[in-house]
């Protein structure tokens, strides 16, 4: 099956393509470049069985035919062709299992890293004899018309058949096709006899490319059909259209005069190339949808490579001054975002934490934006670049209510609030559990006595048609409303009026309108700490007022409104905590760190973007205590298998950390890790909010 799996990757990485460079296509001779490509595995599993009793073990032939192609089309110099070593160091470095490799995003992220125009999938057919006696003691038999046998046969005729695909990386389509047959025999010998002096395969171990094999009758044959199948492909270059790089890299350091960049040969850097220097002022984004629709950039000057390795560029000043650490470089005549480069393994340089000059204060990447092109980040730890991500949220993190509807029937009312005014049920599918409220002035109360001073509120709403509003309103312990947060669908915009009463005074602190996607729920979030009240819609901040003195405070109410019969709001994911101190101060004081705000996709290993705030105030402390060294604990609850839990929460642990090393240079030696699955809960697992609780990352100082 590991042959089948590896067929799966390569389709993949060709559905899914590489954008670790971005390509232009063009002919061959107008480019000047050859194909570069990628020869993977051959899929034997169709002789799998007469291979292994021929040769006594189980030897992997479509390993030795690919790695004879590679020799063949590297000494035919029609090709552009990664060593075998090189793939194999990529695929040990992201240290992913072969169930992971035909996961869509992580093929995605091999894609990235390849950097090639196309993939070679082959598969062999036949691999085995034909004979006119079919004596085959012990492990011998028949194997559709082949013997699978070498012994005891008076006249042998070997017979190899390979075929192979190119696969154009960006479409997927296949644009040539090859096969290879090969034939052989020999009276009186067996298929493992010949000129050569062989002296058996019984340890598994086969060269392919070695005299000892090809002197025999099936190595004759295999040299044959890899020979026929090599001409083929070679007749099909010059068909092939070929890819113009465009780099777009980030300067990682700049002393005296010398650039480093965090991108080199991966990403089609060469020795002597010169690259243009730009830095981002501004970046423009659609309304709509919240994409990046253009970057407004000014020329820095321009830099020329003398000293390139994999995933890193040595540089000198061509033109120009005033280089900084986050300034793109790029293929002249191009801006960031044309391409971007491929990764770099753990530890390598990365970007600074807030690259200069920094975005526009607020700005973030929406819930459910397609991402940019990769960058090395991305690709060397398998997660998002959370370098690049502006999310700033940090939810609070003593949950002190949480609802995710899970433990509500359908037929009930919702077992954690009170209901007035209306009607709330519980409706699913596809894996979404939404409370739904129907009626005008619904007004809902968590089962919560009072808020913490400073807390944060999340949650995600739905509105199915406009003129829908969701009113949280705050009061003082007389029950006097303090704070309100006021969110209406104006059909395609949403309408955002925050109040709080400052002293005496009931004071507007925001009155908006945003356009948003209301196909999809609205993150809502609010954040109030030591008199700052920052709200956010969809991860991007709409709010920032300070100098409020809110007195202690009841639990929210929710008001929902929707007077039109056949429409509903629905929750979902509703969580309040307690806001704490930053990560230094709490190490600091108690040597232990918890946070909830860390995110993962669901029974995954692969961080969230939204997790970037809570990241990046870790980082900040670590750098801040260079001397601080912690344990990284990953936590679940109790929810499923607890072996896999204990796997899961083990992998989460290490996936942070990856990320600390590799995205942000924390040095690894001061990070462990360690995963306890749902084995230590700080709360009960029979509630919504007690899950939440033990869904979590500990940092222990050490």
């Amino acid at each position: 099956m590991k042959h089948q799996r590896i067929a799966i990757l390569a389709a993949m990485l060709a559905a899914f393509g590489i954008a670790a460079i971005a390509v232009e296509s063009g002919a061959q001779s107008s480019a000047g470049r050859k194909p570069r490509v990628a020869v993977l595995d051959f899929d034997y599993a169709t002789v799998q069985s007469t291979s292994a009793a021929m040769f006594g073990n189980d030897v992997d032939v479509g390993k030795g035919i690919s790695n004879l192609l590679v020799t063949d089309l590297v000494k035919s110099g029609s090709y552009s062709v990664i060593e075998r070593s090189a793939l194999d160091k990529v695929l040990a470095e992201q240290n992913f299992s072969n169930s992971n490799r035909a996961d869509p995003t992580t093929a995605a992220r091999i894609g990235k890293i390849l950097g090639v125009d196309y993939i070679i999938l082959g598969s062999i057919t036949q691999f085995g004899n034909e004979t006119n006696k079919q004596n085959v003691g012990g492990s011998g038999g028949n194997w559709h018309g082949f013997g699978v046998g070498g012994i005891g046969h008076s006249n042998s005729k070997a017979n190899v058949v390979i075929d192979a695909r190119v696969i154009n990386i960006d479409t997927a389509e296949i644009l040539a096709v090859a096969e290879g047959k090969g034939e052989s025999s020999r009276s009186g010998l067996s298929l493992l006899g010949g000129g050569g002096n062989w002296n058996g395969f019984g340890n598994g171990i086969v060269d392919f490319g070695s005299s000892n094999f090809q002197n025999t009758i099936i190595g004759e044959a295999t040299k044959k059909a890899v020979d026929q199948l090599t001409a083929e492909l070679v007749t099909s270059a010059a068909t092939l259209p070929v890819h113009t790089v465009k780099v777009d890299a980030l300067i990682a350091s700049v002393d005296s005069g010398q650039i480093v960049l965090n991108a080199g040969g991966r990403a089609g850097i060469k020795q002597g190339d010169q690259l243009s220097v730009v830095r981002v002022g501004r970046e423009i984004k659609d309304p709509a949808t919240g994409q990046v629709i253009r970057r407004l950039t000014s020329n820095i000057g321009t830099i020329q490579a003398t000293d390139v390795d994999d995933v890193s560029a040595v540089c000198n000043v061509v033109s120009g001054a005033g280089f900084q650490v986050g300034d793109h470089a790029v293929t002249p005549g191009t801006s960031p975002g044309a391409g971007s480069p491929a990764a770099a393994p753990t530890g390598a340089p990365s970007a600074a934490i807030t690259p200069q000059p920094q975005p526009t204060a607020g700005t973030s990447v929406p819930a459910g934006t397609p991402a940019a092109a990769a960058t090395p980040a991305d690709v060397a730890s398998g997660q998002p670049d959370l370098t690049v991500v502006k999310a700033e949220f940090i939810p609070g993190d003593k949950v002190v209510f949480a609802d995710d509807f899970s433990d509500m029937a359908g037929d009930e009312a919702p077992p954690h609030w009170k209901v007035r005014g209306g009607m709330a049920e519980l409706r699913q599918g596809g894996g979404i559990r939404q409370l739904t409220i129907h009626g005008d002035d619904v007004y809902l109360t968590p089962n919560l006595s009072e808020v913490p001073p400073n807390f944060t509120l999340e949650g995600d709403i739905f509105f199915s048609e406009h003129w829908e509003y969701v009113y949280w309103s705050f009061a003082d312990k007389k029950s006097s409303d303090v704070l309100s947060i006021k969110a209406r669908r104006n059909y395609t915009n949403l309408m955002l009026d925050v109040k709080a009463k400052n002293g005496q005074e009931f004071e507007s602190l925001a009155a908006n309108s945003f356009p948003e996607d209301f196909s999809q729920p609205i993150k809502l979030q609010v954040w109030c700490q030591n008199g700052r009240i920052r709200v956010y819609i969809n991860n991007n901040r709409v709010v920032d007022a300070n100098q409020i003195s809110l007195p202690p405070m009841n639990a929210p109410v929710a008001d929902v409104g929707n007077a039109n019969g056949t429409a509903y709001v629905g929750f979902r994911n509703i969580r309040i905590a307690e806001s704490t101190p930053d990560f230094g101060k709490v190490i600091e004081s108690s040597g232990r760190y918890v946070t909830h705000g860390i995110l993962f996709d669901t029974d995954s290993d692969r961080i969230k973007p939204e997790s970037s705030a809570v990241i990046q105030s870790i980082v900040r402390g670590l750098q801040a205590s260079p001397d601080l060294k912690v344990e990284i604990d990953g936590h679940t609850d109790s929810t499923g298998n607890p072996q896999h839990n204990m796997d899961l929460s083990k992998r989460r642990a290490e996936a942070v950390k990856t990320v600390l090393v590799s995205q942000f240079n924390i040095d690894a030696s001061r990070l462990t890790t360690a995963g306890f699955g749902s084995s230590k809960p700080v709360a009960q697992n029979t509630t919504p909010e007690g899950k939440a609780q033990n869904r979590r990352v500990e940092f222990v100082r050490k």
